[in-house]
């Protein structure tokens, strides 16, 4: 394929996958930066949560599954504080924003662990290549941020052009959610990113994935509500290298069951694309889990109570 036309194929690739989550995702200002950006989930009732990013707000708690491969997911029925510290994060990022650091040092600051120079370096890099052009910062993202000259560029080390996921993980292994979520966001489509420009290779496609999935596993548990609607759907799709009806209908459930009249469509929606064998399974499988369980005395032990 001549590499002029490549960058197009990945426009066309991404373009569809866009059109696709918007049939799912409703148009929540806050959520929906590109039709890419999906982020919304069940809440129940409300207990305090502060998280990686910094002291958090009390908001909700949801029923959350812990999807794995074995048979029965093991932190089913467990409960987690949804965090809504969207706006302190923001907060942050603009106070790094005013300092105006020039390149060098929001690398090194975001290899250290700094989430806010993560986010920032992270939406500046967008110019510098073909997998920067795609990332998606959601709802963190900073209209003033600017982004990187050809000469700023030269001066990222060529695997953060290659896959500028590697601007993140520092900070999301210092525990910080915001990082985690955007990670779960935008691993995949670089993975998708490199086997366009067959630059990858099968294993690191898969090592991608599944970097996503641990990742929004970790940010929804700490309360992310972005990470548990981006979990749902990534679920449904197979964004994560399989499709796990099982995942994506324990989410639905707790959506249906959160009071919240636009979960409670996006339940319907998201439960009227398993076939009738993914949906009967998924219930068969979860009820057998919440029985399982039952030592435990929550109500929300099972979503089928």
């Amino acid at each position: 394929m001549p590499q002029q036309i490549k960058p197009a194929l990945v426009r066309i690739v991404l373009f569809a996958a866009a059109f696709a989550a918007a049939i799912f995702y409703s148009a929540r200002k806050e959520l929906e930066r590109d039709a890419l950006a999906p982020t919304h989930h069940a809440r129940t009732a409300a207990p305090m949560k502060q998280n990686a990013d910094g002291g958090g707000q009390h908001s909700t708690s949801v029923t959350l599954v812990n999807i794995t491969r074995g048979p029965c997911p093991p932190l089913f029925g467990a409960t987690v504080a949804v965090v809504n510290d969207d706006a302190k994060v923001q907060a942050g990022t603009q106070a790094l924003i005013a300092k105006n650091f020039d390149v060098r040092t929001l690398k090194q600051l975001s290899q250290q662990g700094d989430v806010f120079a993560a986010l920032v370096l992270f939406q500046k890099a967008r110019p510098c290549s073909e997998a920067a052009r795609h990332m998606d910062s959601m709802e963190f993202d900073a209209p003033n941020a600017g982004r990187l000259s050809a000469r700023e560029c030269s001066q990222l080390p060529a695997r953060f052009l290659r896959n500028p996921i590697n601007i993140l993980i520092p900070a999301a292994d210092a525990g910080a959610s915001a990082a985690k979520l955007l990670i779960s966001k935008n691993a995949p489509t670089v993975a998708s990113i490199m086997t366009i420009l067959k630059d990858t290779t099968p294993q690191e496609d898969a090592d991608l994935r599944a970097l996503a999935e641990r990742h929004g596993l970790d940010a929804a548990r700490s309360g992310s509500e972005s990470a548990m609607a981006l979990l749902a759907h990534s679920y449904l799709s197979g964004t994560f290298g399989r499709r796990d009806a099982a995942g994506a209908y324990a989410i639905v459930q707790a959506w249906a069951h959160s009071g919240s009249a636009e979960n409670h469509d996006r339940a319907g929606y998201l439960q009227s694309q398993l076939s009738t064998t993914e949906l009967e399974n998924a219930k068969s499988l979860l009820r057998r889990c919440g029985a399982q369980n039952n030592s435990a005395s929550s109500i929300m032990l099972s979503p089928f109570n």
